[in-house]
């Protein structure tokens, strides 16, 4: 039982990884291809990631707070813009 319990340790462990690796493909590729924010209204825009680390396209459009659902620390410019984080939780659930 412990050998069979080993092997499905290791093919899921396995399958995480590999998901975990085309993840960060998706991200990087998100982040390169999707990096202007949307205008919603005036004065009010909507972006991903890659959006709000294009400092300059930022400036051109006159942004100048940021709230994110991300880490800020995370945006190499945090000290150009005012930041605002909102934080929330998701409860991890074990499939």
């Amino acid at each position: 039982m412990d050998k069979i319990n080993g092997s499905i340790k290791k093919i899921n462990d396995l399958i995480r990884n590999q998901i975990a690796a085309l993840l960060g493909i998706y991200v990087t590729r998100s982040f390169k291809d999707d990096n202007i924010p949307c205008k919603i209204e005036e004065g009010l825009f909507l972006g991903t990631y890659g959006a709000a680390s294009n400092r300059d396209i930022l400036r051109s459009m006159n942004i100048t707070h940021i709230l994110t659902l991300a880490n800020p620390l995370a945006l190499g410019h945090r000290n150009d813009f005012v930041l605002r984080l909102f934080q929330f939780l998701i409860e991890k659930t074990e499939i």
